[in-house]
């Protein structure tokens, strides 16, 4: 977490990057400095990482196989508090003018040039650490608690022990099964399947106060049915990755 004022600036950061010595000079560089580092192979990976840890920054690779970096800052700034405020530092090797412009279109807050120049690097996470840079509060771009332990409680206090164990195993039951067919979703497949599972989702874990999951799911379902494929698809690997957490925090 970001240390304060008057101390050195050290945070949590994660860098989406797919070429393998490049994600080994950003990352050494950055732990030499006091900082914690993620990395991602590529933009769906990094939406995954950001919503199971949490992040004080990222830096954003712009061209990567699959999810790029523009797809992958727009599928972040989709997803509500906690995340879309997180900062995210585009890394390209293009500097002219209309690339700055698409990265800040896609919903990046700066830029950052290839090959890294090491102070520039430790400069920009600086600035963007700093509370005027964007990361303010302790904690603020933390993940969320999987599973809101108060709305379980009121949906099964006055149910006796053996029925309330058998109502969550069945609830858990559920979950896996749908886990695997979002995983197979996610290497493509109908927008309305995907909805209509979204949607089911959604109604199911809020209900077992699984909040995270149903604003991700909802936010798929309402892509789907506005015909933003592409932005679903990229939201999916998140979702799946929150649905685990979700199955995690049960046992």
């Amino acid at each position: 977490m970001a240390e304060g004022r008057g101390q050195t600036l050290t945070g949590r950061i994660l860098v989406a990057e797919d070429n393998p010595t490049n994600q080994l000079i950003v990352a050494s560089l950055l732990r030499r400095a006091g900082h914690a580092v993620e990395v991602a192979g590529d933009g769906a990976e990094a939406v995954s990482l950001l919503l199971g840890n949490g992040a004080d920054l990222v830096l954003m690779d712009v061209q990567m196989p699959g999810m790029d970096g523009f797809a992958a800052a727009q599928a972040i700034r989709a997803l509500g508090d906690p995340w879309a405020h997180v900062p995210i530092v585009a890394l390209t090797a293009d500097t002219l003018p209309e690339t700055r412009e698409a990265c800040r279109a896609a919903g990046m807050d700066d830029h950052l040039g290839k090959p890294v120049n090491p102070a520039a690097l430790l400069a920009v996470v600086e600035r963007w650490l700093s509370p005027s840079g964007g990361a303010e509060e302790e904690g603020r771009t933390g993940a969320p608690p999987p599973l809101d332990s108060a709305i379980l409680d009121q949906a099964t206090a006055s149910l006796p022990d053996a029925e309330r164990r058998m109502i969550i195993d069945s609830f858990l039951g559920d979950l896996d099964r749908r886990l695997l067919r979002l995983e197979a979703l996610s290497e493509g497949g109908d927008p309305r399947r995907l909805a209509a599972e979204a949607h089911d989702l959604a109604s199911l874990a809020g209900s077992f106060g699984g909040t995270a999951v149903m604003r991700i799911a909802t936010r798929i379902e309402i892509a789907c049915r506005g015909g933003e494929d592409a932005q679903a698809l990229a939201l999916l690997p998140g979702l799946v990755a929150e649905a685990k957490r979700l199955r995690e925090a049960f046992r």
